[in-house]
């Protein structure tokens, strides 16, 4: 990590709001924002957003 001087990841979730989701579980909004900046000071910023549904506590996990 010698070229990163600085790192920071914000995930939110907002389970107040629902909406109907896959196999009848409710969905929630969330943003995913990165910002990296790297050894010249360079800023680097991406966000990502979307809908999020918890797994089953009992799903086994699936290997690739």
């Amino acid at each position: 990590m010698e070229f990163v001087r600085e790192a920071e990841l914000l995930i939110n979730v907002n389970p107040l709001i629902r909406r109907p989701g896959p196999a009848g579980l409710p969905e929630s909004p969330y943003t995913c924002c990165v910002t990296i900046v790297d050894d010249r000071g360079k800023k680097y910023v991406a966000e990502l957003s979307g809908f999020w549904y918890p797994e089953p506590p009992n799903t086994p996990p699936t290997v690739p």
